[in-house]
Order: C-alpha cells, then sequence, then structure tokens
C-alpha cells in the first residue's frame, strides 16, 4: 500500500515496479547519481556525494507524470529538491491532507535531508475547495514572506503567496491577488472525492470530527469573469472553522453596484452548504443585472436588498434549485422598460406588462410600454427554489400595486394576486381623463371638489376602481384572469360620487 492521494497512491493488490538504479558520475570520484522510478507515474534523480562524514544528498528532480518520461527527468542541476510535473488530473483536496501530515512529520527529518527548492506543475485538470481548474501551470518559489506562487490557467491569472502555520493561522495563509478569476465548473464536493453512488442517499452524512486541512484564504481579483462577462472586483477572506469555513468577507463590486456577504461554508460532508449574511446596493439594476445576462430591463431604480441567503454548495456554486433565506427589498424611483417574453423572466413578472385591458380603462398605458414607479417595498422568502411574498408593493405615479403568491425559480411559473389601483386623482393617462370626460356625474363631482376629500380620505376614489388579478402559467406566458372588483364603502362625508361607480 501506498498511502498517498492520487495518482501515486497504490491499493495493496495493484502492481507498480519500482526500479532503483546507480550511476557513477565519471571524472568526479565520490560523486553518483541515484535514479528511482516507480512505474511511469514518478521519477526521482538525486546527486550524492560521498566523503569522510558519509554519503549526502545535495540535489535532487522529482519528476510526476508525463514530466518523469522526458528525457531531462534525470538532469539534476540545481542544489535542493526541485519538483517537476505534467499531470493530467489532480485534486488539491487530497493533496493538502497529505501534506499537512508530511508537515506534521517534518520534524522528524534529520537536519542534513534535502528541503524543497521549487516546484514546477502543469495541470490538465486541478480540483481544489469544490472547484474544478483546467490547463492550470502552476510555479511555486520560496521567498522571505513564504512560497510565492505564480498561476496561469484558463479560469485564473495572477500570484499568490503560501505562508506557514502562524498566530491566527494554524494552518497557514494564501493571499492570492489575481488580475483576473473565471467561475469554475463544478466538480462535486469540496474537501473529498466525488460521492460513491452506491453511498447515496439524502440523509446528512455524519459529522466525523474532521478538521480542515486547508490555509486561511485571502482572495482578490480584479474581474470576476462568468462566461466572458467581468461581474467586477472580487474580494474574499475566510478561514477554518473546524470541518468548515468562517467567510469573514465576500464583496463583488462594480460600476454599478456592490455585494457584500459574510456567513459560513459547510465544506465537510455530502451535503454542502452556503449560509450569508448579504447586503445589496445597487445604483443602477438595470446594467449591474445585464452584467450577470440578464436582460437591461431597468431604468434608475436605486435598490437595496438585506437579508440571509443559503443554497447547497460552495460560494460560487450558486444554485437556484436549493436556494432558501428572507430579505427586505428596497427600491427608488425608476421604471420597466418594455420586455420582450423570455429573456425579462421574473422582471417581466413584476413589470406587470400582461395584465389584460380592464373596463373603459386601459392598462396598456400604464404597463404595457414601462411601469414608472416612485417605490418598491417588500419582505420576500425563499424556501426550496420558490420565492413567496405577501406585501411586495409598487406606488407609482399612474397606479399603485400589491403583489401577493409565490414564484418557481427553477420552472419559472407562478402563482400571484396583484391588486391594481390607478392614481385616478392625476392626470396619468389619456384613457382615464377620457372617461371622466364621458362620465359628466364624475365630471360634477370632481368639480365640486371631491379631491379635497380625495386626500383626507386616503384616496377613496381611487379604491372604487381597484381591481385584482390572479396571475399563473410560466414567466414568459403567463395567464391573467381578472377578479371581481374591489368594493369599497364611500364614508357619508364623502359621497359626492353617486354608488354606481363601486363595481364595474
Amino acid at each position: 500500500v501506498v498511502d498517498l492521494p492520487a495518482p501515486l497512491g497504490k491499493a495493496a493488490a495493484e502492481v507498480v515496479p519500482l526500479r532503483i538504479e546507480r550511476r557513477d558520475d565519471l571524472g568526479q570520484p565520490g560523486n553518483e547519481l541515484i535514479v528511482a522510478s516507480y512505474g511511469r507515474l514518478a521519477r526521482l534523480a538525486a546527486h550524492r556525494t560521498s566523503g569522510n562524514a558519509g554519503a549526502t544528498i545535495d540535489r535532487a528532480l522529482l519528476s510526476l507524470g508525463k514530466a518523469s518520461e522526458r528525457p531531462d527527468a534525470i538532469h539534476v542541476e540545481r542544489p535542493g529538491l526541485w519538483v517537476r510535473g505534467d499531470i493530467a488530473t489532480l485534486d488539491g483536496d487530497d493533496w493538502i491532507v497529505a501534506l499537512r501530515r508530511a508537515a506534521a512529520a517534518d520534524a522528524l527529518r534529520p537536519e542534513q535531508a534535502l528541503t524543497v527548492a521549487g516546484v514546477d506543475f502543469d495541470f490538465g485538470q486541478f480540483d481544489a475547495l469544490g472547484a474544478r481548474f483546467s490547463n492550470l501551470k502552476l510555479r511555486m518559489r520560496e521567498g522571505q514572506a513564504g512560497w510565492v506562487i505564480d498561476l496561469d490557467g484558463r479560469e485564473v491569472g495572477g500570484t499568490a503567496t503560501w505562508t506557514t502555520p502562524g498566530a491566527g493561522a494554524p494552518n497557514g495563509r494564501i493571499v492570492a491577488r489575481l488580475a483576473r478569476l473565471a467561475i469554475p465548473g463544478r466538480r462535486g464536493h469540496a474537501l473529498g472525492r466525488e460521492p460513491d453512488p452506491k453511498e447515496a442517499s439524502n440523509e446528512p452524512k455524519p459529522d466525523t470530527g474532521a478538521e480542515n486541512p486547508w490555509p486561511a484564504i485571502d482572495i482578490a481579483a480584479d474581474s470576476l469573469l462568468s462566461k466572458d462577462r467581468d461581474l467586477g472586483h472580487l474580494q474574499f477572506v475566510a478561514q477554518p472553522r473546524g470541518a468548515d469555513w468562517k467567510i469573514d468577507r465576500l464583496v463583488l463590486a462594480n460600476d454599478n453596484g456592490r455585494i457584500e456577504a459574510d456567513g459560513l461554508w459547510r465544506a465537510a460532508g455530502r451535503q454542502p452548504q452556503t449560509k450569508l449574511d448579504v447586503i445589496l446596493n445597487v445604483k443602477e439594476p438595470g446594467p449591474f443585472l445585464a452584467r450577470f445576462g440578464y436582460a437591461d430591463s431597468l431604468q434608475g431604480a436605486p435598490t437595496k436588498i438585506d437579508g440571509q441567503l443559503a443554497w447547497s454548495g460552495a460560494p460560487h456554486e450558486f444554485d437556484l434549485t436549493t436556494l432558501a433565506g428572507a430579505f427586505r427589498v428596497e427600491a427608488g424611483p425608476g421604471r420597466f422598460t418594455k420586455i420582450e417574453p423570455g429573456p425579462g423572466k421574473l422582471l417581466g413578472v413584476l413589470s406587470l406588462q400582461a395584465l389584460p385591458r380592464r373596463i373603459t380603462l386601459d392598462y396598456r398605458d400604464i404597463f404595457s410600454e414601462g411601469f414608472a414607479f416612485d417605490e418598491i417595498t417588500g419582505n420576500v422568502r425563499i424556501a426550496s427554489g420558490s420565492v413567496t411574498t405577501s406585501n411586495l408593493r409598487l406606488v407609482g405615479p399612474a397606479a399603485k400595486v400589491e403583489i401577493a403568491g409565490d414564484a418557481d425559480l427553477a420552472n419559472e411559473t407562478q402563482r400571484l394576486s396583484v391588486r391594481v389601483q390607478p392614481a385616478l386623482s392625476s392626470s396619468v393617462s389619456a384613457g382615464a381623463a377620457l372617461f371622466f370626460l364621458a362620465n359628466p356625474l364624475i365630471g360634477a363631482a370632481v368639480g365640486a371638489g371631491s379631491l379635497l376629500a380625495q386626500t383626507m380620505l386616503k384616496d377613496p376614489i381611487e379604491k372604487i376602481f381597484t381591481y385584482e388579478y390572479a396571475v399563473t402559467g410560466s414567466w414568459s406566458d403567463p395567464v391573467v384572469t381578472k377578479g371581481a372588483a374591489q368594493k369599497v364603502t364611500i364614508p357619508p362625508a364623502a359621497s359626492a360620487l353617486p354608488a354606481a361607480g363601486a363595481s364595474r
């Protein structure tokens, strides 16, 4: 048994040839080259000198993967131990555990033993922290503050420093300053291999009490990329806590808005989860959403969202189907632009442009070309990817809208109750003006001073024309059913309008 992660590990039943040979270094008495080959997986070439004090290895080269088959795998030229690899796939989580074990045994190493001087790796695929990086080149050299690491791959480019364990960082610390970081592909569970399908179960895996072996992480990236879109500047600071991660700081900022969060990343076991306290401040929601691939369907509307969110997986594995939490929404003056079915998706639901004509008055002048609003407020809850609200309120110069119900984020469906109260006391539309001109009784009432009563009695005229709708079906093809008109009892002091206007 070779108790090492892939590709060097070996079970007892496996057979891997091991060959060791000694070559005299001609022309230099007392010098020799020791070459050890471990199948086609690894080759160690070590230069040894012999003298009165005994034999000493002063330089060595460990080549792994395809690098072990290169002719220069036996050329040992630089002092210290150098590690070079060309490996198709490596699991960084497994190797971090192995390196931590090796570090614990380092105190038993003889003083004259060779130390690592540098590391050069080419990975076809490198898995770490639940992420998968492709075509990654990694170069490590020892510096004054620790190991200096150069990273260059399809998803990442920049430098990092890995310091040894110390006060406040029992596993050490990785500080990375990156020019770019693309959200990597999902590769399964962090701090462990893919779960065995035979062990699949809906029950959570018991806590084994294992400690998180990774160093603390401090990452800053000038550009966080997703599908070639620049989402903005990223900051991510986290430290091991037990078997998991404590996220001290998570910030994503660009010219249009800023997301700040902190929380916990449960990385161990078969059900990883991220839980965050989140504050979102957006100056321009339209361009901000466009960075994430959504339609630019809002003008203005500075927005703040404050609450808690949780989902299955690592922070970069944001998953709508398992999303849960609660938050408060507050948006300032803005306007929904006209949204085509499909791209606008959920914002198309809020824009209400699918509402049908009402009796006499026509909602198309309010919603279809873009609903303007002064504010949007409400509380939202999310469970299993379903969004629920009982008090989402849109207030604009043309209408007040109250929305209650739920929307399924994964299936893009909805079950909403929408209550619309047009602002009849203001000049909001040509349709409303024509209606008043066509009805002399209403016109007379307005002329008699009912606008004063309108203000004092909290909009009784507007309430007469409030309608309710049920909105179901898909986001791109909603089904809208008009309910009964809102019935309102007008106090006697404000009965300048006839009761006939209470229902239409």
